[in-house]
Formats: C-alpha cells, sequence, structure tokens
C-alpha cells in the first residue's frame, strides 16, 4: 500500500521522527492486512453485522490527538486509512480511520473507536 506524506504531515513531525516515519511508510508498503483492517472497520460501523468488499483504500501520514495513541506508542504520529467498502445488505461505506485504532480494537471499546472514525452510509431506499 502506498502511503502519502503530504504537505500537512511535514508540518508536525519532527526531525527525531522522521527515521521512525521513513521505517513506517517501508513497512506499510509491504503490509497486505489494510483491507481486512478496513473490511473489519466497516463491520463495526454497521454494528458488527456483514462481509464487506473493499474497493478502495488510501492511506496518509495523520497525527493522532490522543497522545501515545499513534503508530508508535511514544507518538502521536499515525496513518489516516480511508477505504470504500461496499455490502449488498448495508449499501456503501466511506470509511476513515486510524490504523492505531483498529489495532486496539477488542470489542468491549467499539463506542471510543468509532467515535474517531469517520463514516458515510449510502444505501438504497425503496
Amino acid at each position: 500500500m502506498k502511503v502519502k506524506f503530504t504537505d500537512d504531515a511535514k508540518q508536525f513531525i519532527t526531525v527525531a521522527e522522521l527515521p521512525k516515519v521513513r521505517k513506517m511508510i517501508r513497512d506499510l508498503r509491504k503490509n497486505t492486512y489494510i483491507n481486512l483492517y478496513a473490511s473489519i472497520m466497516a463491520k463495526v460501523a454497521a454494528g458488527g453485522y456483514g462481509c464487506f468488499e473493499v474497493l478502495k483504500t488510501e492511506a496518509e501520514i495523520a497525527k493522532n490527538s490522543e497522545k501515545g495513541s499513534g503508530y508508535f506508542n511514544d507518538s502521536t504520529v499515525d496513518v489516516w486509512v480511508k477505504a470504500y467498502t461496499f455490502n449488498r445488505y448495508f449499501g456503501f461505506y466511506i470509511i476513515g480511520f486510524f490504523l492505531s485504532d483498529v489495532q486496539q480494537y477488542d470489542g468491549d471499546n467499539t463506542e471510543e473507536i468509532l467515535s474517531r472514525c469517520y463514516i458515510r452510509r449510502f444505501t438504497e431506499e425503496k
């Protein structure tokens, strides 16, 4: 997966964090789990039901406002993933989430994780 290093990200990443960020980007290029994470988060957003097909994912370096919740435990640097998903019963979902949130998800903290997600639902009404 390609991870964008935007101009906004350059404003909050310190020189000391650059080696970690470079390593993170290299690791995420090899990561094949991003689509699985997107599918999990779409399922969580749909109330825990359904199997979602991931149509497209995008990722960029972002700042997680939760101190210590970032990709690195001692930093606020994180990865924001935006995913376009589909389920034939629930419709299309565009969902944005921090990668560290998916890794911390355990089923008991659903409301907390969803409060930090961006969710748009598109369903057909008959």
